[in-house]
């Protein structure tokens, strides 16, 4: 089972970094990971991009997908919430992290905005500064992702890169709520942009993209 095609990952660094070590990065990368799946009689991917990145015979699409049953929206706690969910052990999600509080937060214009990060089980081993702002509340592992999703008013996905689709961005469609997210955030998923989430490629609209969701509650609930 590819849960994602890391090469997908690394040709992604390769283009922002252009380096020699981030080009032999994503050499060795496709070299190794490309030969492994044609050992396997079947290979399973979560979607059609994944299939296409492997171009194998032996390669199946089983798309990911979130319990219905569990995942029942509930109106939203009044409040301007986001909500942010990834594990600091998978790196992508650190640099979401930070783009997130040390270039988007500061752009928020929403008085009373607070954020949520579910970071995994100890994150301080990956990323030892949390944000000093106290309306930022970073957490390890939960339990149950689903509470916090009936709090928030807006679920973010500021990834730098991605591989793979996002399991954040189907339980947040499933919880209907509205999604703000970077490009990389929900590549695979076939979404319809502008109408099913709204992308941003800068933390300027990043941020003004969640203001906006903030202040058109008929925008937001269209949205989710």
């Amino acid at each position: 089972v590819e849960h994602d095609v890391t090469f997908d990952l690394y040709e992604q660094l390769h283009r922002a970094a252009g380096t020699t070590s981030s080009a032999f990065d994503l050499w060795r990368w496709k070299r190794f990971e490309t030969a492994a799946v044609r050992r396997f009689r079947r290979v399973v991917v979560m979607s059609d991009k994944d299939a296409g990145l492997l171009g194998a015979a032996n390669v199946r699409v089983v798309p990911n997908g979130v319990d219905l049953k569990r995942f029942q929206p509930k109106p939203e706690t009044p409040g301007h919430q986001l909500l942010f969910v990834g594990s600091f052990r998978h790196f992508p999600n650190v640099r979401a992290y930070r783009l997130l509080v040390e270039q988007i937060w500061p752009l928020l214009r929403t008085p009373g905005a607070r954020l949520i990060v579910v970071a995994g089980p100890r994150p301080e081993l990956y990323w030892p500064h949390p944000s000093p702002d106290p309306r930022v509340r970073l957490l390890g592992f939960v339990e149950d992702v689903k509470p916090l999703y009936d709090e928030a008013a807006v679920v973010v996905i500021p990834t730098v890169v991605s591989a793979g689709t996002n399991l954040k961005a189907l339980e947040a469609m499933a919880m209907r709520r509205p999604i703000v997210s970077t490009p990389s955030g929900v590549a695979g998923l076939g979404l319809g942009l502008g109408a099913s989430v709204v992308i941003a490629e800068t933390p300027e609209e990043f941020a003004a993209a969640v203001d906006r969701l903030f202040a058109d509650p008929g925008l937001a609930e269209a949205l989710a």
